[in-house]
């Protein structure tokens, strides 16, 4: 049976991994990690800033953005899944959500990724492709 119980799962975890880098970012920066200069570009008109660090961004970061980012994308692919049970049909490795930047490429490709995902689902999700 279908059920966007697994989708929203992931959503949360997602959020939780946000919270956290939100956390670290504000402790590093009030740590008074750096200052903000002016970049090369900067106008009167458009002021544009960059910082300086006095230290380097904690690693934490990077990772903890990445998790985020992958549990938000595991989401859609746990999306594709549960579309294609709602559809009354065996999703299989090759479901996932097709994220493409070239529309030749979402062509190569959907047939595989969204088989068995009810067209009116599928064209929705290539209206989301850029």
């Amino acid at each position: 049976m279908a059920s966007l119980d697994s989708v929203r799962q992931k959503i949360n975890h997602a959020k939780l991994h946000l919270d956290l880098v939100k956390s670290e970012i504000a402790e590093y920066l009030h740590a008074n990690p750096g200052e903000f200069v002016p970049h090369a570009s900067s106008t009167h008109d458009k002021p544009t800033f960059v910082l300086k660090p006095k230290s380097p961004i904690p690693e934490k970061i990077g990772f903890v953005v990445g998790d985020c980012l992958q549990n938000l994308r595991s989401s859609l692919d746990y999306l594709v899944w549960e579309l294609v049970l709602k559809a009354g049909n065996t999703p299989g490795k090759e479901n996932m959500f097709p994220v493409c930047v070239l529309s030749k490429i979402f062509q190569d490709c959907k047939t595989a990724r969204l088989r068995g995902v009810d067209p009116a689902a599928a064209a929705l999700i290539e209206k989301s492709q850029p």
